[in-house]
């Protein structure tokens, strides 16, 4: 599991995004997974501060594909995280996600096994304007390959 701060303003006291890699056949390592298998990425997010209830907008969660060698790279943008559908309290909002690939994701071209640095992106927005707030979540190195089960 890996857990980052959010850069915060003076109106926001804390904020943390946790993520890990989650083999949905229940397989470990979690960072080797066969490419007919599905998978996510199990994410739990939040701030705190006395202006969260005064805040609306929504959340953007991007994945990014970084191939390690020669390879298309890849972005994956998920539907907006309506601000309004976290756990509130007081002073703070907690989230919790999953991000889902189908068995395939990412494509191996043919390939029979791939590593990619898999990076999480989480960024507040209020409509088309950036808010005043984002994290980068790095989630390693992790291989797909293509082999057919045991």
């Amino acid at each position: 599991m890996a857990t980052v701060d959010m850069p915060l303003g003076p109106l926001l006291t804390g904020g943390t995004l946790s993520g890990h890699i989650h083999d949905d056949t229940g397989n470990v390592p979690t960072n080797v997974i066969r490419t007919e298998d599905p998978w996510s990425i199990h994410l739990d997010w939040n701030i705190n501060g006395p202006i969260i209830p005064f805040l609306t907008g929504d959340w953007r969660i991007e994945v990014a594909f970084e191939r390690v060698g020669p390879g298309a790279e890849m972005l994956r943008t998920e539907a907006p995280v309506p601000y309004a559908s976290g756990s509130f309290s007081a002073t703070s909002v907690s989230y919790n996600r999953f991000v889902s690939f189908s068995p395939g994701y990412p494509s191996l071209a043919g390939a029979p096994d791939a590593a990619y640095h898999v990076v999480v992106m989480l960024t507040f927005r209020n409509g088309a304007t950036p808010g005043p707030f984002a994290t980068v979540l790095d989630l390693g190195i992790v291989q797909f390959y293509d082999s057919p089960k045991p």
